[in-house]
């Protein structure tokens, strides 16, 4: 008898998603600019993270005021197009993150933004 090994949904997320076309950046970020300075809102956070581990690729944006949560969207925006083509930009489940995936190559990657402070010590 033969053994199906199907991985993490994470390797199954990457299988499926490496046959998806890239997606317009600056549409979807258009289309989520409402959603994303609400999300901003919610967490009142002034430091986020964009994380994939995957690529040990670390960012963290610095967002004091409402007024620089456009600002810190189209800098999210930049910092995915250095990263590769977009495939697919939401929010989490749970509201806590955003989930986008990048292309590279023949390769996909996730990147979650997160809310930080609690990582940040300022002196």
């Amino acid at each position: 008898m033969s053994e199906v090994v199907m991985g993490t949904l994470y390797d199954l997320n990457k299988n499926i998603l490496l046959k998806e076309t890239p997606i317009d950046i600056n549409k979807a970020f258009t289309d989520i600019k409402i959603d994303f300075v609400n999300f901003l809102a919610k967490h009142c956070n002034t430091f986020y993270m964009l994380l994939c581990n995957e690529r040990k690729d670390y960012t963290i944006f610095q967002c004091k005021s409402f007024k620089s949560s456009t600002v810190m969207l189209d800098e999210l925006k930049e910092c995915i197009k250095n990263r590769g083509e977009l495939l697919s930009i939401e929010p989490t489940e749970d509201g806590f993150a955003y989930e986008i995936w990048t292309k590279i190559d023949e390769n996909v990657f996730v990147y979650y933004l997160f809310p930080y402070d609690n990582a940040v010590i300022e002196c």
